[in-house]
């Protein structure tokens, strides 16, 4: 597994998430409770893309496009459909 590729996929769906957080929070469209809430969703799915990544590649499937589903597809449906649907380790 290329742990660079692993990276580019966090920074890729992780790191606007994060950017609209902060912003919200500095403009005070956020509470603090809500902040505190918000970070531990941020970062399980961050975990789940990484996660889905490498189960992927180990499964010899192209990990950046799983890493695209578990992101795009309604998070956390396109994790629970990568883990029904994923293929038998070779």
């Amino acid at each position: 597994m290329n742990s660079r590729k692993k990276v580019v996929a966090l920074i890729w769906f992780g790191l606007p998430a994060l950017i609209g957080l902060l912003i919200a929070m500095a403009v005070g469209d956020l509470s603090p409770f809500l902040m505190s809430l918000s970070l531990p969703l941020l970062g399980l799915f961050a975990w789940s893309i990484a996660w889905a990544y490498e189960d992927a590649e180990s499964r010899n499937v192209p990990g950046f496009w799983i890493a695209l589903l578990v992101a795009l597809v309604s998070w956390p449906l396109g994790l629970l459909i990568w883990y029904i649907f994923r293929p038998e380790v070779e």
